[in-house]
């Protein structure tokens, strides 16, 4: 009884995470493409891809905490559960954060050239909130590979 319920809770898990797995990448892919879209539509682009970085940054952080208590625990079930988040592939890996600096660099640039001037203050500060839960998922990222996790 204990193992089925054991399995279940394993397969919910993965069910779980595999939506947020999914809806990540979508989410990067989808604010890479539009990135020529009005301000106001990349706000919301941004939007979706700080919700969507929500779950994979929690497991980042229990992957990452995993690593600092016993920096040889590369395989905790967090840290296996990270690996998830980019298919445990070091080309999906690069993959994504080539995507995510292509954007930051391109929304650094407009910001320069006052793209986003034609919001109202409170969708600039939304769009500004959201930018730093990207930055914090792509710092906690940095860190879990600073410590050693490398993908298959």
């Amino acid at each position: 009884m204990r193992k089925f319920i054991g399995l279940i809770f394993a397969v919910l898990l993965w069910c779980n995470f595999s939506f947020a797995d999914n809806y990540l990448l979508k989410s990067i892919e989808i604010l890479e493409n539009n990135l020529e879209k009005d301000s106001n539509d990349i706000v919301f682009y941004v939007s979706e891809v700080s919700n969507a970085v929500s779950k994979p940054q929690k497991i980042a952080l229990n992957c990452y905490r995993d690593l600092v208590k016993n920096n040889t625990n590369y395989f905790s079930s967090n840290c296996n559960l990270y690996r998830n988040i980019f298919n445990n592939s070091n080309n999906h890996f690069r993959k994504t954060f080539m995507q995510l600096e292509n954007i930051f660099i391109n929304l650094k640039n407009k910001a320069i050239n006052s793209y986003f001037n034609d919001l109202q203050k409170s969708q600039k500060k939304k769009y500004d909130e959201d930018i730093l839960i990207i930055e914090e998922f792509i710092q906690i990222n940095v860190k879990i590979l600073q410590l050693g996790l490398r993908f298959s």
